[in-house]
């Protein structure tokens, strides 16, 4: 049985980093089962595939630098602070256009693996 709560400091995480940017998968940190979250760090250039849902229905928060959120072709500037909802359906991408690192948490809810459903960009 595991604790009801978990506690963790970011600064004790190992920052993870696939092929196209880094990021905390806090999902696994905190054992998370009815939601999936991340913290991603983009360096200038980098960006998320161009990608829709299923059923999860999502969260993001900037926490630092500035973002790109492109929502069905709609491009909108994301400063720190910004909170942004999305529903599963519409494509979306968050891309750093800028000249600083961009660091935003992803919070999905249910938390359903492998529900992405990849599109090419407009």
């Amino acid at each position: 049985m595991r604790e009801p709560w978990t506690h963790v400091l970011l600064s004790d995480l190992e920052e993870e980093r696939d092929d196209l940017y880094g990021y905390y998968d806090l999902s696994k940190v905190l054992r998370l089962d009815k939601l999936r979250a991340n913290i991603f760090r983009f360096h200038p250039g980098e960006k998320m595939e161009y990608h829709s849902h299923r059923e999860q229905e999502e969260l993001f928060f900037v926490m630092e630098g500035t973002c790109t959120l492109v929502v069905d072709g709609v491009r909108s500037e994301l400063s720190p602070g910004s909170l942004v909802r999305l529903d599963p359906r519409p494509r979306r991408q968050i891309r750093n256009d800028g000249e600083h690192d961009c660091v935003w948490l992803a919070v999905g809810a249910p938390g359903i693996d492998n529900e992405w459903v990849e599109h090419t960009e407009e």
